[in-house]
């Protein structure tokens, strides 16, 4: 079916159509564009991610403000990359730690109806280099991951993760992606508590539609070492429903699986000879990954107790303040923090209203992997 795309939108209005025509042309085939969400709470990891992103000569992105909060932030420059969801704007939706990822999906699904690319983007995913040679070949292309959905994971041996997945725009995509907003609203409607996952979506769409991997073979699993952190090969199938080309990129190419370095960004001493091997690996990745994608530690909301247990909430992890701190300590310990220290003060009153020429005057001039100086 030709595609043909869909003009603005009460979801999509003219405005917030040409923020997203103002990043695509940006990019590296003027059509591609990254797409962020975010609430005010977020505000430090949207700021540190598009420092890295900018350092990498990149403005192909869109940081879509989920609440008033952000939105407030973003309106203090006059050339922000950003925009305040519109069904937030129009009061329409009120998002809530269930909901917000299925709003992501939706706007998502509204860029690419108007006929963008999409590449989905999340703030603790960080760019060390360009993602455009991962994007070259594939309909449907996505991180690795071994966790959920499980039922997925069982079949093809890993799925897809949604902290970094892309979506060309055809039209067999967008039957597809329409397909994953239905099947996020219907569970919602059936289980009002469960907190909306594009990621669980997103793979049971692509299973639904019969995936016929090239290789004839199933993913290695996560207990493979060589898969995990040297073998720089995807797994590529096609939907045999709509002959959609589905690329899983190499675990190494995003990873999300990082070690965890206890003495920080600095070289361990030689009798840590643990240490050293994680270090080691850890300047593998630096020095080959295309983003870091890590999942840090001591960012379990109540690690100690189960789910109910003395109020134990752990019904949502991704968002929860205790998980956003410790996105932010671990990219401080690990060497990805690129903000200066005062950022906050400055944001909070901008010298200027030129959002490119503050974020620049706020980089503390440090490479991915680089320690702080000591008296920093």
């Amino acid at each position: 079916a030709q595609f043909v795309p869909a003009g603005p939108s009460e979801e999509l209005p003219e405005q917030e159509l040409g923020v997203i025509r103002r990043a695509a042309e940006a990019a590296w085939d003027s059509k591609t564009v990254i797409l962020l969400f975010a609430t005010g709470d977020f505000v430090d990891l949207a700021i540190n991610w598009a420092q890295a992103t900018r350092a990498l000569g990149l403005r192909n992105f869109v940081l879509v403000a989920m609440d008033r909060k952000l939105g407030d932030i973003l309106g203090r420059f006059t050339n922000a990359p950003g925009l305040l969801l519109p069904r937030v704007a129009l009061g329409t939706t009120t998002i809530t730690k269930l909901s917000v990822i299925g709003e992501r999906q939706r706007f998502g699904l509204r860029v690419l109806e108007a006929g963008f690319h999409v590449l989905f983007v999340d703030l603790d995913a960080l760019f060390l280099r360009s993602p455009e040679p991962l994007l070259r070949d594939g309909d449907i292309i996505g991180e690795r991951i071994w966790g959920r959905p499980r039922n997925v994971v069982k079949k093809w041996g890993a799925a897809i993760c949604t902290g970094f997945y892309f979506l060309r725009a055809t039209a067999a995509n967008v039957a597809i992606f329409r397909k994953t907003h239905h099947l996020i609203a219907e569970k919602r409607q059936r289980q009002p508590k469960w907190q909306a996952s594009d990621q669980w979506a997103i793979n049971n769409a692509l299973d639904q539609q019969v995936v016929e991997w090239v290789s004839g073979t199933s993913m290695k699993p996560i207990s493979d070492f060589s898969t995990k952190f040297y073998d720089n090969s995807s797994h590529v199938g096609y939907t045999k429903l709509t002959r959609t080309k589905f690329v899983v990129l190499p675990h190494l190419a995003v990873a999300r699986s990082c070690p965890i370095l206890k003495f920080g960004a600095a070289k361990p001493p030689a009798a840590e000879k643990v240490e050293t091997r994680k270090w080691k690996l850890w300047q593998h990745l630096l020095q080959t990954s295309h983003v870091l994608h890590c999942f840090p530690p001591d960012s379990m909301p109540c690690p100690e107790l189960k789910h109910g247990e003395k109020g134990c909430d752990k019904s949502v992890i991704m968002g929860s303040a205790v998980h956003i701190h410790g996105e932010v300590v671990f990219d401080r310990r690990q060497g990805l923090w690129f903000m200066k220290e005062g950022w906050e003060q400055a944001i909070a009153a901008p010298s200027t209203r030129d959002f490119w020429a503050w974020l620049e005057g706020q980089y503390n001039g440090l490479k991915p992997g680089e320690a702080p100086p000591e008296n920093a």
